[in-house]
């Protein structure tokens, strides 16, 4: 049996690894000082939770459909549904495909927002794919539309999952633009909203503004015929089709069509980088009786050996859920290790049910008090480690892979339990981790 120092060290060293290259989704070209701190309220929210793969899609259109004035949007990618972005040296559909037959609702609704007079502003990553000859994929398509497109620069890599709508609402979750994410996967997003929420709000715009004022604005490289750019700019409404609930296995735990629940309880907001590790530490290590988490993946050896501490000192019971398959292979590895180190340790928890794609939601319950649900997983990209603030772009002295993350915590005990039933659901149908029946890497 591998000892639990042994344990801890090859993951500090993993994740040391992976943080000394360079992604090549890394634009960022300046240094970034952290300075945006949580935000509290206590007063009077309206909170829609809503989860993959039963209500992803409706929740989203709705919003987008109710828009008036505005939408901005976060996401670390567009992928087509009808296979417009695959391809690995350059990606595209023909200009009549991807206008006509894009199946992802959102396509049509974003597009249909814009042309109603909407401003609707998406910040994401550039992966430096570009179209094929005489092709288009989303993301040009839509800034032809009007829609401003630009790619994240302020830290490495843009993780979040956000929307605003009409400076009214904001939306904070794991569902990525992926036809997995909305249909295949566990996820867990939420609207904010009430007269309490400004701050809220404004926090996000703030920090919003800033990755938007740093980043790099989309330029499509083609030139169109006019009877192309006639296609394309075409201002016609597209309709959008709300697919029905996949029926991924008889029996599986179906959530609800969403609510919003409503009442003046405490509520916090937070973003990665900026003193996202303390903060998620203070909140778990503040457990005094239980600790309930459903995550995608743990990675981060503050997180693994945080879990590790409270478990081993008796007084808060750990159920723990993770994820039972994962993308990434490095992410896999890490996350092995740190079950490996949480096995070792005596501790028994759950894998997610196989008949996800993947469990990629990010939420967890202290002592039944308060649910916190997040953009970022429990990784050293999404939660960086050390006291510095600054974050300079790689190459220079101190440079750390970090993500740009929310986290969302509230109080409101109607939530709470919406979330749990989640888990209670999932657990029903999950399988106990072990070494002989551990996590599968990939698909």
């Amino acid at each position: 049996m591998m000892r639990t120092s042994h344990v801890v060290a090859v993951l500090a060293v993993a994740a040391v690894l992976v943080m000394a290259q360079d992604p090549s989704w890394d634009h960022q070209t300046k240094t970034y000082t952290a300075v945006n701190t949580p935000v509290s309220v206590t007063g009077n929210l309206n909170i829609t939770a809503y989860f993959s793969p039963d209500h992803s899609v409706d929740s989203q259109v709705a919003a987008i459909d109710g828009a008036r004035v505005s939408i901005d949007i976060g996401e670390p990618g567009f992928d087509s549904w009808i296979g417009c972005t695959d391809g690995t040296t350059c990606i595209g559909c023909n200009i009549t495909g991807q206008r006509n037959l894009e199946t992802f609702p959102l396509w049509g609704a974003l597009l249909n927002a814009a042309h109603r007079g909407v401003t609707v502003r998406i910040l994401t990553n550039n992966y430096g794919t570009p179209d094929c000859q005489g092709m288009i994929s989303g993301l040009p398509f839509f800034q032809l539309n009007g829609i401003d497109v630009r790619y994240y620069a302020t830290t490495t890599y843009i993780h979040a999952k956000y929307m605003m709508i009409d400076g009214k609402i904001i939306m904070v979750g794991s569902v990525n633009w992926s036809h997995a994410s909305y249909m295949g996967n566990r996820e867990a997003s939420a609207w904010i909203q009430g007269a309490a929420a400004g701050p809220m709000i404004d926090f996000c715009n703030t920090v919003f503004n800033y990755d938007w004022s740093v980043a790099i604005p989309l330029v499509v490289a083609q030139t169109y015929s006019a009877a192309d750019m006639a296609i394309i700019t075409d201002t016609s409404e597209i309709p959008v089709t709300i697919p029905p609930i996949p029926t991924i296995h008889d029996g599986r735990f179906v959530t609800p069509a969403p609510y919003g629940v409503e009442g003046s309880y405490y509520s916090q907001i937070y973003t990665s980088p900026d003193d996202a590790d303390a903060t998620l530490l203070a909140d778990i290590n503040s457990a005094q009786s239980n600790l309930t988490i459903h995550m995608y993946q743990v990675t981060s050896p503050d997180v693994c050996n945080a879990i590790q501490s409270l478990y081993q000192a008796g007084q808060v019971q750990i159920n723990l859920m993770i994820a039972a398959r994962i993308y990434d292979a490095g992410d896999c590895a890490a996350a092995k290790v740190c079950y490996a180190q949480l096995g070792n340790a005596g501790m028994s928890f759950m894998k997610t049910p196989w008949y996800y794609t993947y469990s990629h939601q990010k939420y967890w319950i202290v002592d039944g008090a308060r649910v916190a649900w997040a953009t970022g997983n429990w990784s050293p990209t999404d939660l960086p480690t050390g006291s510095s603030n600054v974050y300079p772009p790689y190459g220079t002295n101190g440079w750390r892979n970090s993500n740009r993350d929310f986290t969302v915590v509230s109080e409101n005990p109607a939530l709470i339990e919406q979330f749990q039933n989640v888990y209670n659901g999932d657990v029903a149908d999950g399988d106990s981790w072990s070494p002989q029946y551990d996590i599968k890497c990939g698909y």
